[in-house]
């Protein structure tokens, strides 16, 4: 059954082909997970991933006829299994992420690294209960598409390896809170056109007086761009 758009999720209300029923949430003491996703004009969820989705509910809720929300309901806490688990033609024809509430996840790990043409990723909520971003935005390909990232709480994140590696269009690397990492290997690696933001990061990871891993952590970032360069030169040589 297709979705077409919630009234009101706090009292359980939606419409469903044009008539109003209740749904039954049972999901115990877990949160609803959800994501606002921009995709591709003409494009969205396929008709199967709406009706056969196995770790969420696709749902459509605003006017944009290009935006919908994924809601988990499973248990899991890992967004990245919800993703991983949609079909590939959906996960291409994401642009962008406008929000997120991460309320009960733990794991963002691959989260959006199936997503190839993902450009911004607007603020994620409720993200203090998150303890790993391994791969989180990791481009495969080594070119990635990602412009821009809004900073998000990653203050009890011990795992940034591989965050944001190959990603090279990205322009300003995003000040986030490393207080409580342990790995921070090629996290920023071969982001090549990054202009700005390495040497904030730098000072950031390192005013903890911790010793996380961190080899390869700014690998060729900013190599493309004078200013990047220029940061780059600044960061001791085990970092990159």
């Amino acid at each position: 059954m297709i979705i077409n758009r919630v009234l009101k999720l706090g009292d359980q209300l939606m419409e469903m082909n044009g008539k109003l029923v209740t749904i039954d949430l049972d999901i115990g003491t877990v949160q609803p997970r959800h994501l606002r996703l921009r995709f591709a004009p003409g494009t969205g969820p396929t008709r199967d991933e709406i009706e056969q989705h196995r770790s969420g509910t696709w749902v459509q809720i605003c006017t944009d006829p290009n935006i919908w929300d994924l809601y988990v309901f499973d248990g899991s806490t890992s967004w990245g299994q919800a993703l991983q688990l949609a079909y590939a033609e959906t996960r291409r024809n994401i642009v962008g992420v406008i929000d997120g509430d991460a309320s009960g996840v733990t794991y963002m790990d691959s989260c959006f690294d199936s997503c190839p043409n993902i450009r911004t990723v607007g603020p994620l909520y409720n993200t203090d209960s998150v303890v790993s971003c391994y791969h989180m935005f990791y481009s495969s390909g080594g070119v990635g598409s990602i412009v821009h990232v809004t900073p998000f709480d990653t203050s009890n994140v011990r795992s940034f390896e591989s965050m944001f590696e190959g990603q090279q269009k990205l322009r300003e690397i995003p000040l986030l809170d490393t207080s409580s990492a342990t790995d921070l290997t090629s996290m920023y690696a071969n982001c090549v056109n990054v202009e700005t933001g390495i040497l904030a990061a730098y000072n950031e990871m390192t005013s903890h007086g911790t010793n996380p891993y961190h080899h390869y952590a700014f690998l060729r970032c900013g190599i493309n761009t004078p200013t990047g360069r220029s940061e780059l030169d600044q960061i001791p040589r085990d970092w990159k």
